[in-house]
């Protein structure tokens, strides 16, 4: 047993991620990438690892998962919104320090409201936009 090497192996989820062997076009935004035959998806599983994997992933992705499809869900059918001094260079990754992140200061996208289709929550509350979520 002591001749076994103890070696740590390990990627970064950016490469696996932009890996052209395994995504074709991997910096362009194809979200049909993911609209394959279950053969095809089932290949892919394995890389797509945004929050880790295995025994020492993330425990609460799941749930962030749900909160966002909710948080993002009430969002849209809420608002129609767009994008407000955004441009690629807020999300291109320019260095990796085992996280993707964007030049210092960069990584921010702001969206701005520019229809509101519900003035009124199920609870009753009334949307207030702040003054950069203003209404056109």
């Amino acid at each position: 047993m002591s001749n076994i090497p103890q070696t740590f192996v390990s990627t970064s989820t950016y490469f696996i991620l932009r890996d052209p062997e395994i995504f074709l076009e991997p910096t362009k935004f194809i979200p049909e990438r993911w609209l394959l035959c279950p053969e095809e998806l089932q290949r892919l599983q394995p890389y797509l690892v945004p929050a880790s994997k295995g025994t020492l992933g993330c425990l609460g992705q799941n749930t962030n998962s749900e909160w966002m499809k909710i948080i993002i869900g009430t969002l849209l059918r809420i608002f129609d919104l767009g994008l407000h001094e955004t441009t690629e260079k807020n999300v291109e990754m320019t260095r990796d320090n085992f996280i993707r992140q964007t030049d210092r200061g960069m990584y921010l996208v702001q969206v701005k409201v520019l229809e509101q289709y519900a003035t009124r929550f199920r609870s009753g509350f009334a949307w207030a936009p702040s003054t950069w979520l203003s209404l056109k």
